[in-house]
């Protein structure tokens, strides 16, 4: 059996819509969640979180489509999955709204990355990385939250881009890289 090299879309790439609020055993809302190191990725045509919640604790999410036939790189490091977007192809539009949260944060590593045509997070919603409370060590480093778009970003009413070393951490925080045409930062967002 091989690794397949990518994703392969047709003309018309289907929309993904996630709104999962799934609980853990804690009663915690986690939403879609996958083990601790691994990669979660949602990759179609446009892609929605409506009050969604995404965790990957120290793995890394990945976030993005297209807009119209294409191939979408794949490329595996040990649980990790990355993905390359073909320069050639229109992007896809990635919302997150109504207070979604894609989280990655741990003791350290777990990045963020977020490729399209626009990205729009609004409505309270954030994308969290970095070092959590009462966990890490003085050398632990978290990953990156890397957006990517070939037009605009926007982060509206109330929402955020973290990569943040919490209280009573030891650590160091990621980067957070921005490629856009356009930025605005409104409305009490960070």
């Amino acid at each position: 059996m091989s690794v397949p090299i990518g994703l392969q879309y047709g003309k018309n790439p289907e929309s993904i819509l996630n709104q999962s609020q799934a609980k853990n055993s804690s009663g915690e809302i986690v939403g879609l969640q996958v083990q601790p190191g691994n990669t979660l990725a949602l990759v179609g045509g446009d892609v929605r979180l409506d009050g969604a919640r995404l965790r990957a604790a120290g793995g890394r999410v990945e976030l993005g489509g297209l807009a119209e036939l294409g191939i979408v790189g794949l490329f595996v490091d040990g649980n990790n999955l990355s993905l390359s977007y073909p320069a050639s192809v229109h992007r896809a539009d990635v919302l997150l709204s109504n207070g979604a949260q894609v989280d990655v944060s741990a003791s350290g590593g777990g990045s963020i990355a977020v490729n399209s045509r626009k990205i729009d997070i609004v409505g309270g919603s954030g994308l969290l990385a970095g070092v959590r409370e009462d966990r890490g060590a003085v050398d632990n480093t978290a990953g990156d939250v890397t957006l990517n778009a070939t037009d605009a970003i926007a982060l509206k009413l109330s929402s955020a881009i973290q990569n943040l070393v919490n209280n009573n951490t030891k650590g160091n925080s990621g980067n957070i890289k921005i490629a856009a045409q356009s930025l605005d930062i409104s409305d009490r967002s960070t």
